[in-house]
């Protein structure tokens, strides 16, 4: 292709895309549009179907400012499924882990451990000796167990010594599935209070931790 005519091509291309910016409306405006549309939906309770419009508006419009609004509304779409889903299932308890921030999850939240709710049991983790781990969150955490070098299964079949809440939390979970083995009529609520009141208290500097007996739990049970 000769020189004139690449000239000529380049030309033809800038007018393709001048008439296409003069004709087509404003991105911002477009992509506000259909962030707004999504909103709507959102609002209407269709959940996934919202979510798939968020998406979209990302996908089309990542150069626009709707862009991040869409990713701030999915994290908030998900967020308020899970809690629904939480609170729809009285009967289920759930056994979190705290976190592994080092932070208060009061304040500096963390799903779903942060949730308020009486079918939910937080867990943050202290070594062998009952000591608060460096990196375990506080603040809403009910129980602590063991998670610092924990022996833990990996992909594969391997194990290795691993630390984590993620490693504490299995622990309390094993108490309370040996608990229900024993009585399977307990409720959350019983669950709760046998595995909190069962726990050995620890005083901090600051504020009071209770650390998980397995023994003093199940000793509960039996005499109740």
């Amino acid at each position: 292709m000769s020189q004139k005519n690449i000239v000529i091509a380049v030309c033809a291309v800038i007018a393709i895309v001048l008439v296409v910016w003069l004709v087509s409306p404003n991105r911002e405006e477009q992509a506000m549009s259909q962030l707004e549309a999504a909103a709507k939906v959102e609002q209407s309770g269709k959940f996934d179907e919202a979510i798939t419009l968020y998406q979209t508006v990302i996908a089309e419009y990542a150069d626009t400012g709707a862009a991040g609004l869409a990713e701030s509304s999915i994290l908030r779409v998900e967020k308020y499924k899970e809690r629904k889903a939480i609170q729809e299932v009285p009967e289920i308890l759930f056994i979190t882990s705290a976190g592994n921030s080092d932070n208060d999850v009061t304040f500096d939240e963390f799903y779903p451990s942060s949730y308020d709710y009486p079918n939910i049991l937080s867990v943050g983790a202290v070594d062998s000796e009952g000591n608060e781990t460096s990196f375990t969150s506080l603040g809403k955490v009910e129980v602590y167990a063991n998670g610092f070098e924990v022996e833990s299964y990996v992909p594969g079949g391997n194990r290795l010594n691993l630390s984590g809440t993620s490693m504490a939390t299995p622990q309390v979970l094993n108490l309370a599935g040996k608990l229900l083995a024993l009585d399977p009529e307990l409720t959350p609520s019983d669950l709760r209070r046998l595995i909190l009141e069962g726990a050995d208290t620890k005083q901090l500097e600051s504020r009071e931790i209770r650390l998980m007996n397995p023994k003093r739990s199940l000793e509960l049970l039996k005499g109740a």
